[in-house]
């Protein structure tokens, strides 16, 4: 099964968000810090939400991803 991940490179920010971008912790938010040139984890609570299979908005606004399941 091909794995999902998300990239949103965060022109304002110089960072670049990728989730689901680790199997063994699919809801960790890894964020590079373009910048710095590193790497740094935000862990997410996910509850009943599947995170290894969704579709994502980021609002570039508020930097606050709206995440759903894939539409069959």
């Amino acid at each position: 099964m091909l794995r999902l991940f998300l990239i949103n490179i965060i022109k304002y920010a110089n960072a670049i968000y990728v989730t689901n971008g680790d199997k063994s912790s699919p809801s960790t938010i890894h964020i590079y810090d373009a910048t710095a040139k590193s790497w740094s984890k935000q862990a997410v609570t996910t509850g009943s939400f599947d995170p290894s299979s969704f579709n994502a908005i980021l609002d570039h606004d508020t930097n606050v991803f709206c995440a759903f399941p894939p539409v069959t």
